[in-house]
């Protein structure tokens, strides 16, 4: 019994400094990932998914849509009246983009891989269109 314990202490002794070692420190945790800003997530040359008219789909292949950090954008657009094709951006408010500072687009969604406005205009006839674009 006396011998069991012998061997006993030395070996719950190795097991503690084992444990108060291995407890120790560690790696530092990473520094929280910085949150891009609505106008980094803005800056790209988005592909055009969809387009709706009035809720309405209409075609839209060749349609092209990028913004620049420079405060440049390069539209794209044919068809789609009153929309400017370049000029400068800037958002006006969280969910408004002024372009030229005298057409505004509405954000629905602003996310690294998606973006979502909406531009509202007048057509020929006097009628309300709200036009809704979709990219990714």
């Amino acid at each position: 019994m006396k011998m069991y314990r012998i061997l006993l202490f030395p070996f719950l002794l190795f097991f503690i400094l084992i444990l108060i070692v291995s407890c120790g420190k560690g790696d530092k945790p990473e520094p929280p990932q910085k949150k891009p800003t609505r106008e980094e997530l803005l800056v790209k040359n988005w592909d055009v998914v969809s387009v709706t008219s009035n809720n309405l789909a209409i075609e839209h292949s060749g349609f092209t849509i990028a913004f620049k950090s420079d405060g440049n954008f390069n539209f794209n657009t044919p068809g789609i009246s009153g929309l400017p094709p370049s000029g400068t951006w800037a958002f006006s408010s969280d969910n408004v983009i002024s372009l030229n500072g005298t057409i505004d687009i509405h954000v629905g969604e602003l996310k690294a891989n998606k973006f979502v406005f909406t531009y509202n205009s007048t057509s020929h006839k006097d009628t309300n269109v709200e036009t809704e674009f979709t990219m990714e």
